[in-house]
């Protein structure tokens, strides 16, 4: 049974949950085409869709292919680009098959691979007029498998069905051979009609109206709005169409969609009526296509075109001068509410906008670890930037931002991230970056989008594209979100362990190929790409053209030229901070900067007229500008007043000079009689000195006569004393042996002799001598026993007098000492006690003995001692009347020797004084024409001092941009600039000149010994080389320039390198480090995008060092370090990224040149005395 396809096409259901990518509306024609290709597919039929850009190739198989992924079915999406080869799409097919046997892939067991190729006559032609790719593919559809590329057997392929999708040929794309094609069946998809697209948008902005309880009038407008973009759309395709200068002109459905996917933005309470309604519409409208647009009368005629659409649909009367140049700009965004519920409305409070991203710049620079970023938000700043957030806070939002160098892309892009709260990347380019370290990047791209879902913007500027298999793979990011081949087997089943709780959770069945599905939907759902690219030169063309995501799948926003007044704004806020004395003269600087950026932009397009060269002007040329002037007026003015402080002090010193001349006269003629006075004080002196020294020498004698006098008396009283110690200590012995044997009695032993009724004789004999020292009144043996018992006995023995004994007592002692019974050792036999009594009495007669002989001796030691004692105490008196002499005499000599060191400083005083007056003198003659001549030296450089700011501004207006024009160009922009200072009451020197402002005599001679030419453009071209912020790119064919550094940095150990050497990084890194200068030789057109942070002088600090990273690591950076580049190439085409890294300077020899050098020479050798 038949039926007509429009009956079976079944009812849209909007669902607010299902993202706007997902969102799929039924028409006749996606019916029935997913019909055919269903029955093709079950029939293992190769398909191929053909059909122009956008008419929905893509979406319908995608869309069957989901929802057959649960079945058998594995689908596997491989975009095909310009540079795919064979190798790769074999690579590409085998990754996604299993290995069954060694010659034989196929698919999981059960399953089937269906293969769908997006682009699939984009691979270029071989030399031969083949596709590779396509030939490895007919070559499978022939066979059914290829060969092993590296051991070259052949391998079946099983289970796999092939589904294509192609452009009409050109534009990059290119016909497909017959023998190709015959293996598919084709369907070709129309163009949808206006009605199709019109029921699609249309269903969805209709179920979004009603699901967002907007107003009956608002819902009611719906319908209009989307008639309205269908309409513009068409006139869009229509009207603007693509030319080689204009490649990137090609509108699609995606256009048209993204539409609409701006409008389903908003919510109710930001737009309450149908004229909101309408300036949403034309604001996305706007975003969607006119931000394409690259010059002004494309952009007149859209508008024109959206008013007459708004009277046509919307019966608004508004006209394209109220929308479009008398209001404001119809901004509509979501960042004002920072913090709260995001709300994307209309900003129509222009301070209120300014504030908030003001706010946000401030909180970028908090947080930037790299160099802070000074953002002017002027009119178009603050519309790209909106536009940019607006792109990258969409869900799989891409931007293609173009725009020469220099103009602010990639700092906005940015601030936008951190407006967005997202991360920001970008490569960094090192010598041994390649395909491999990209890769490696997109991976932790894909970790943090996928995994972690975090948001990240990818910023990539075509200079970081060095290759094009970059943009291959960024093709494939925006085209399907998965580049093949990226994550090794390892990686992948990482990512899959990852990923598996996070389906687990947003309910995705645990299958591997919905996991990583699933995972390559929140990389597109989180990973915004940026690509930042400068329509100058043929890349920008061929790549739109060899990669057609990058037009496609991003949303184009095209910089234009800063226009005069946000040249104004920008200069304006510059120079607001710099203290010129006047406000005024502040604001006719800003308009001057403005002027001569515009004036130099007209020089160089008149140049390329004429000579076919060349230069790109550019913002960052501005800024230049800006801060060279700010630079010079700071250094002018510290050379100013370092040489105004200069001659005023010469002057002064020259004053205080011939005042210390008139003082010094005076003191010479008051010091002579003061000279005089101190010689008679001091022969005075010196007579007195005289008397006192020899009332001295006398009384010295006399103390030395008496001296030796006590000297032998003190000799004899020792010897007497000594000789009667002598014989005193033979007595010792004994004692101390009566003491010791006493000590060692205790009562028992006094109790035992004691108790002797009848003591045996010798015990008697002993008592009784002892009786006999002790003076007893008897000597019966009860009178011993009597003192025996005296509890003192022992201790009166101990404490004897035994140097008085009377000679009566020892004459009767001497009775018992000398009779030989006498003995200790005989008494000892009858009582120890005894025996120690007896040693007693023995040492008592020797000792008395010898005190006896002693005293005489003694006598006589103490009757000299006294002597002595009396002529020490004479001694004395006299010595203390030396000493009183001596020390009166010191005094005197000290006087003496003070008096003649001021006598011998007074004369030394009226020498030097003499001396120094002598040479002031000359000084002051000498120097009495130089101080006439220093005062008018310093009245012409305080008549000089008002001319400082229009010479440094002329001078930074010269070193940002005069370097790439040759000297008749020169002079022309110098004179208008001079006149314009001075019709702006800007004065400067009346023959104003680079060589008068910013070098001196000395220096250029030096540069001339050195090789520089002598005429006045290469001395210019030398003072643009070493005044430059940026380091100089010299235009050097004739190799002059190349002399010239070459002899000049010798002597600082110069390096010289060339791009073709492999290790010219490594002397880049050391000379960065250890402050040596470099001299980069040969360059072509383009630069090695390794040297960008030098050229930059991307410096940062860390920890408390100033780092510059070179390559792939982070060197210290020697602020000593210069560098210098040359090319021989005559006319070289300096692309805008290299005329804002680096100072062009031209330095070909021109005619006039030549002849200026060659009068040098002659001069030079013919008239010395002239040339020097």
């Amino acid at each position: 049974m038949f039926a007509k396809w429009a009956d079976v096409v079944p009812e849209f259901k909007y669902d607010m949950k299902t993202p706007y990518f997902q969102m799929i509306v039924p028409t006749v024609d996606t019916v029935r085409y997913t019909y055919l290709m269903e029955k093709l597919m079950n029939a293992n039929r190769p398909v191929l869709f053909s059909g122009a850009t956008g008419v929905g190739k893509t979406s319908i198989i995608s869309d069957l292919l989901t929802r057959n992924e649960k079945k058998n079915l594995i689908p596997v999406t491989i975009n095909f680009t310009a540079k795919t080869s064979s190798k790769r799409t074999q690579q590409l097919f085998e990754s996604k098959l299993e290995k069954k046997r060694r010659t034989l892939l196929g698919a999981p067991l059960g399953k089937r691979v269906v293969l769908f190729i997006d682009d699939i006559n984009m691979p270029q032609l071989d030399t031969y007029g083949a596709s590779p790719p396509i030939e490895l593919l007919r070559q499978y559809l022939d066979s059914g498998g290829f060969y092993d590329r590296s051991k070259l057997f052949w391998k079946d392929v099983q289970d796999v069905s092939l589904v294509a999708a192609c452009g009409p040929p050109g534009g990059g794309r290119s016909h497909m051979t017959a023998r190709f094609v015959r293996h598919f069946h084709m369907l070709a998809l129309p163009t949808p009609s206006d009605d199709s697209m019109q029921r699609i948008f249309g269903s969805i902005v209709k179920g979004f109206l009603e699901s967002g309880n907007f107003s009956d009038d608002i819902q009611s407008f719906g319908k209009k709005m989307v008639n309205a973009t269908v309409d513009l759309y068409g006139r869009v395709c229509r009207e603007f169409l693509p030319t080689p200068a204009k490649s990137h002109y090609t509108f699609n459905l995606r256009d048209l969609s993204k539409v609409f996917q701006g409008i389903l933005q908003v919510k109710r309470n930001s737009v309450s009526n149908v004229n909101s309604m309408a300036r949403l519409w034309i604001h996305e409208a706007m975003r969607v296509f006119h931000d394409r647009l690259i010059d002004d009368e494309d952009r007149q005629n859209f508008q024109q075109l959206i008013t007459e659409l708004l009277r046509r649909y919307f019966d608004l009367p508004w006209t394209r001068e109220t929308l479009f140049e008398n209001g404001k700009p119809i901004m509509f965004g979501d960042y004002l509410r920072h913090g709260f519920d995001t709300l994307y409305e209309e900003i129509t409070d222009t301070d209120k906008l300014h504030n908030t991203l003001e706010t946000f710049l401030e909180g970028y620079n908090l947080n930037a670890s790299s160099k802070e970023m000074k953002l002017i938000f002027f009119k178009d700043a603050v519309q790209h930037l909106s536009r940019i957030s607006r792109i990258i806070r969409q869900p799989r939002g891409n931007a293609l931002l173009i725009g020469i160098e220099g103009c602010g892309k990639r700092s906005l892009t940015r601030l936008a991230c951190h407006m967005a709260d997202y991360s920001h990347f970008q490569i960094e380019l090192t010598k041994q970056y390649g395909t491999t370290e990209f890769r490696e990047d997109l991976k932790k791209l894909y970790h943090t989008a996928g995994v972690q879902g975090t948001p990240v913007v990818f910023t990539l500027g075509d200079s970081q594209i060095i290759h094009e298999s970059f943009l291959e793979d960024i093709n494939n990011v925006l085209n399907s979100g998965e580049v093949p081949n990226l994550f090794e087997p390892d990686e992948h089943e990482k990512i899959l362990n990852a990923m598996s709780p996070i389906c687990k959770a947003a309910g995705i069945p645990e299958q591997r190929d919905l996991i990583f599905a699933h995972f390559i939907r929140r990389v597109q759902e989180n990973l915004h790409v940026v690509i930042c690219m400068s329509p100058v030169g043929d890349n920008f063309r061929r790549r739109c053209r060899m990669f057609p995501s990058l037009v496609n799948c991003c949303t184009i926003n095209w910089f234009n030229e800063w226009p005069a007044e946000a040249l104004h704004a920008v200069s304006t806020e510059y120079l607001s901070s710099l203290n010129l004395g006047d406000s005024a003269l502040n604001f006719r600087l800003a308009e001057m900067c403005v002027t001569i950026h515009l004036k130099v932009s007209s020089m160089a397009e008149r140049q390329h007229a004429e000579f076919r060269r060349r230069y790109y002007t550019t913002p960052s040329s501005y800024l230049e500008l800006i801060h060279l002037f700010t630079s010079m007026l700071e250094k002018k003015r510290n050379e100013f007043e370092s040489s105004r402080g200069k001659l005023a002090k010469g002057l002064e010193q020259l004053m205080k000079t011939n005042e210390t001349v008139s003082e010094m006269q005076g003191k010479l003629s008051s010091l002579q009689p003061e000279l005089e006075r101190k010689a008679k004080e001091n022969e005075k002196l010196l007579e007195r000195i005289k008397e006192e020294q020899t009332a001295a020498d006398a009384v010295k004698k006399v103390v030395m006569q008496e001296e030796l006098e006590v000297k032998k008396q003190t000799m004899e009283i020792e010897t007497l004393a000594e000789d009667a110690k002598k014989d005193l200590d033979e007595a010792t012995p004994a004692l101390e042996a009566a003491i010791k044997a006493l000590n060692a009695l205790n009562k028992s032993d006094i109790s035992e002799v004691k108790s002797f009724p009848k003591p045996p004789e010798l015990v008697q004999y002993v008592m009784e001598a002892v009786l006999v020292l002790l003076q007893a009144p008897d000597l019966k043996w009860a009178t011993a026993k009597t003192y025996l018992s005296d509890p003192k006995f022992l201790t009166k023995l101990i404490n004897f007098d035994k140097d008085h004994l009377a000679e009566n007592v020892l004459k009767k002692l001497r009775k018992y000492t000398e009779n030989s019974q006498f003995d200790p050792i005989a008494v000892a036999k009858h009582s120890a006690a005894a025996k120690s009594l007896c040693l007693w009495v023995r040492a008592m007669e020797l000792y008395s003995r010898m005190y006896k002989a002693v005293e005489p001796k003694r006598i006589r030691v103490a009757e000299a001692q006294a002597m002595k004692e009396a002529s020490q105490i004479q001694l004395s008196e006299k010595q203390a009347r030396l000493q009183e002499i001596e020390e009166k005499l010191v005094s005197l000599r000290k006087a003496l020797e003070k008096s003649i060191a001021d006598n011998n400083q007074l004369q030394e005083t009226i020498q030097i004084t003499s001396t120094r007056l002598e040479r002031a003198s000359k000084i002051t003659s000498g120097l009495s024409e130089e101080q006439v001549r220093w005062a008018k030296t310093l009245e012409k450089l305080e008549s000089q001092k008002a001319n400082i700011i229009g010479d440094s501004f002329l001078a930074a207006a010269c070193v940002a941009y005069l370097g790439a024009f040759n000297m008749s160009y020169r002079s022309e922009m110098v004179a208008s600039w001079v006149q314009m200072c001075r019709d702006n009451n800007i004065q400067t020197l009346q023959d104003f000149g680079l060589q008068q402002v910013l070098s001196d005599p000395v220096q250029v001679r030096d540069w001339q010994v050195w090789g520089l030419p002598s005429d006045n453009l290469s001395v210019e071209n030398a003072i643009l080389a070493t005044n430059g912020r940026r380091w100089p790119l010299m235009i050097d064919p004739q190799g002059q320039a190349n002399r010239w550094v070459k002899h000049m940095e010798s002597k600082n150990g110069l390096k010289v390198i060339k791009l073709s050497e492999p290790n010219f990084m490594r002397v880049l890194e050391n000379a960065v480090r250890t402050g040596l200068p470099v001299l980069l030789e040969d360059v072509g057109e383009n630069l090695d995008p390794g040297l960008e942070p030098i050229l930059l002088r991307q410096t940062f600090k860390q920890g408390g060092r100033l780092m510059l990273r070179v390559g792939d690591i982070d060197v210290d950076y020697d602020k000593n370090f210069r560098f210098y580049i040359t090319t021989k190439l005559s006319n070289p085409h300096f692309l805008p990224n290299i005329c804002i890294r680096t100072t062009v300077i031209n330095f070909t020899v021109t005619a006039k040149g030549l002849e200026d050098q060659l009068l040098g020479e002659v001069v030079a050798k013919e008239r010395p005395e002239v040339e020097e």
